[in-house]
């Protein structure tokens, strides 16, 4: 049934983003609803509260940010599903727009940043650093793109070390979340080694619980496709990032509205890919 789901919410997609002016609009409601959903988890922290979000973030979480709806009870999945829209909003409202627009976009822009902010997910830091930085860099001329990248590599870094648990990175050896996920990611590394069409679909705990006696997400949608769908499907997976990436690096538009649809996939493409490394959002 899980697949099943997958084949038709594809084809769907396919046959109803038919024209360019589609595609932006359907990019412009996914904007939209991330940042209702960012708007939502930040209400909770001043009075608007309709989802019982603030007792969750300030009980279980331990003040970390979250919404208290199925998919974002976790703030690492919050944060994650916040990630892209800083590069889209810019890019839809932003980017080649009068300046009165530009100056109404860079005030929006610090909400989804604050509720990312608060969800303090190091993963999450990470994800939008290197989307925010790739985006920027994103059809420049190479010499601005060089800019770009050298600058992020040094003040950049510095300031992202500067954010909320960043610095448990250089705690790799004792903290055990890390090392938890590095368990997992030597199961999965195992299981592609050893069993060549994987473990099956939506079967990693199964699997890891039958090798260690212990329950452990897989916590990379990389580990997870890797170790369920062997390595023919782990290269599959691979392909398709590859081929979305070559796609938008590759093609030529024709006109301003093109060049910013390109560009906001990009970002997605991107934020996905990244995000994915850390959590499980392989399907």
């Amino acid at each position: 049934n899980g697949v099943r789901i997958y084949i038709i919410f594809y084809l769907v997609i396919v046959q109803a983003l038919s024209s360019i002016a589609r595609i932006q609009q359907f990019l412009n409601w996914w904007t939209g609803m991330i940042l209702i959903v960012a708007l939502l988890a930040l209400g909770g922290e001043y009075g608007f509260d309709p989802l019982g979000s603030y007792e969750v973030t300030h009980g279980a979480q331990q003040n970390r940010l979250v919404l208290n709806l199925s998919n974002y009870q976790n703030p690492n999945a919050l944060g994650h599903a916040v990630v892209p829209v800083v590069s889209m909003l810019y890019f839809i409202c932003a980017w080649n727009r009068p300046i009165f627009m530009k100056q109404a976009t860079m005030v929006v822009l610090l909400l989804p940043a604050w509720c990312m902010f608060l969800t303090q997910s190091k993963g999450a830091f990470l994800a939008g650093f290197v989307t925010s930085v790739l985006s920027a860099a994103f059809g420049r001329p190479k010499f601005v793109q060089i800019f770009i990248v050298w600058f992020a590599v040094t003040t950049g870094w510095a300031a992202l070390y500067s954010l909320p648990r960043m610095e448990e990175l250089n705690r790799t050896q004792t903290n055990q979340a890390i090392g938890g996920r590095v368990t997992a990611f030597r199961h999965g590394l195992n299981v592609v080694n050893y069993e060549s069409t994987g473990v099956g679909h939506v079967n990693w705990k199964r699997s890891f619980y039958a090798a260690h006696g212990w329950n452990k997400a897989a916590h990379s949608g990389f580990v997870q496709v890797g170790a369920e769908q062997g390595f023919f499907g782990f290269c599959l997976y691979l392909g398709v990032i590859y081929c979305s990436l070559r796609f938008l690096i590759t093609c030529k538009t024709t006109n301003m509205e093109e060049e910013r649809i390109r560009r906001i996939l990009f970002c997605l493409v991107i934020a996905y890919t990244v995000s994915a490394w850390m959590i499980d959002i392989g399907y």
